[in-house]
């Protein structure tokens, strides 16, 4: 079984910034810090299993402030 886990627990203030689609230095300062290296994380796992295998993907979004 291969497992990458990556948690983020982002501010009230993060958490807005994201929702605004992108478009604040804030979000994109996000999505450049934590949600690209979750990607790339996530990719590099999957590229480790072989036909037949199965993947499972689990992305949660939780405000905790």
């Amino acid at each position: 079984m291969l497992c990458y886990a990556k948690e983020v627990v982002l501010d009230e203030k993060a958490s807005k910034a994201l929702e605004s689609g992108g478009d604040s230095e804030a979000s994109k300062l996000l999505i450049e810090q934590e949600i690209l290296p979750w990607k790339k994380g996530t990719l590099e796992t999957v590229a480790l299993t072989e036909p037949g295998d199965f993947v499972a993907v689990k992305y949660d979004h939780i405000l905790t402030c």
